[in-house]
């Protein structure tokens, strides 16, 4: 299992950057790992509704069943997933207002279903680290799309 957390600070205000949290077209231009984002139960987000997630993994293509778990508008948004007998994912995006901006951070845990491959600790390390670099690339994405339109 490995959990990371990871943040940046955003010129925009938390409503405005919130609309790139909950918009499925604007979370897949910084979130470039997702392919395909669709709502299955239909309306406005709130907890218990589910949705899915296509992601590629290492040129994999992965799907991910959701369940939100935690909705504050304009404030947080969290979310269960899984991918049958690949990963489960625990996920809170979160928007904190500071100065004339906010503080943009993603919290996530990824527990690999299959561990056979991990067989040692730097294994695991080299996994937690993985995930730190590829999160804090998405950061850079959303805070180059905000900040240089």
């Amino acid at each position: 299992m490995a959990t990371v957390k990871e943040t940046t600070l955003l010129k925009i205000t938390p409503d405005n950057a919130w609309s790139f949290v909950i918009e499925p077209e604007k979370l897949i231009q910084w979130r470039t790992d997702i392919r395909k984002f669709e709502m299955i139960d239909k309306g406005h987000p709130e907890v218990g509704k589910r949705f899915y997630l296509q992601k590629e993994i290492r040129g994999e293509l992965q799907r991910f069943d959701c369940t939100i778990v935690q909705v504050e508008e304009n404030r947080r948004f969290a979310f269960k997933a899984e991918a049958a007998d690949f990963a489960r994912v625990a996920a809170v995006y979160e928007i904190i207002p500071e100065g004339d901006g906010c503080r943009f951070i993603i919290n996530e845990t990824v527990d690999i279903l299959n561990m056979k491959f991990l067989k040692s600790f730097f294994d695991k390390v080299f996994i937690q680290r993985g995930l730190s670099k590829t999160i804090r690339g998405f950061l850079a994405n959303l805070k180059n799309m905000i900040e240089n339109p």
